[in-house]
């Protein structure tokens, strides 16, 4: 599956995750998704951000 969605136009990615623009998915569809790719969520970063840590750097905390 392609990374760079941002590249494609939107015809080119409803065709590659085979999807309705106008309908979405069907319930089915939806089960069988969550199924094979897990539930549509971010994970949560761990962690110290490396913009916070050049800012301690910086004040030295």
């Amino acid at each position: 599956m392609p990374q760079n969605w941002f590249g494609f136009t939107v015809p080119e990615v409803t065709r590659t995750l085979n999807v309705d623009l106008n309908d979405g998915l069907t319930e089915a569809e939806v089960a069988e998704r969550r199924i094979k790719y897990g539930p549509n969520e971010l994970q949560e970063r761990s962690g110290v951000s490396p913009l916070r840590l050049l800012w301690a750097q910086f004040t030295n905390t």
